[in-house]
């Protein structure tokens, strides 16, 4: 099972042929989910970006204290 991150169909689950982008896969897709709401199209794009980008804050910050922790007790 996948995940779909489209603009259309964004979170949405489905399952295809393990071979679907070869030559010898067949054409097996399907639809996990029900369709994506109009408003949860709109909505979650938003929060994804959002998410993503309190999460590199968090890295960044974790890798400034890393660093200052190193500089202030480099015995550790």
């Amino acid at each position: 099972m996948k995940t779909s991150w489209t603009y259309l169909n964004p979170g949405r689950r489905y399952s295809i042929c393990s071979n679907f982008r070869e030559a010898r896969g067949c054409s097996f897709f399907s639809w996990m989910d029900p369709p994506v709401c109009e408003r949860s199209r709109q909505i979650i794009p938003g929060l994804l970006r959002r998410v993503n980008k309190l999460e590199n804050e968090v890295t960044k910050f974790e890798k400034e204290v890393g660093r200052r922790r190193s500089t202030e007790h480099p015995d550790k």
